[in-house]
């Protein structure tokens, strides 16, 4: 399989040095390019849970008022 493989990057012009090159920073590119959104995601759920908690408080606080009011 390896052979057929490099044969046909013979065949066309690109040696694997070249090859292994392209793809280094490649895979440098997109794992770093990944990371950053999965930290983007973190934050934004981050910041979900806090608004939530403060939904959730609020709500308590207007139940609170509606019982008094009542």
């Amino acid at each position: 399989m390896l052979r057929f493989f490099l044969m046909v990057l013979d065949k066309y012009g690109m040696d694997t040095l070249q090859l292994s090159v392209i793809c280094f920073f490649g895979w440098k590119i997109m794992t770093n390019h990944l990371k950053h959104i999965k930290d983007s995601i973190e934050n934004i759920c981050k910041k979900l849970d806090v608004h939530e908690n403060k939904l959730n408080l609020l709500s308590e606080r207007t139940a609170k008022i509606e019982g008094k009011l009542e």
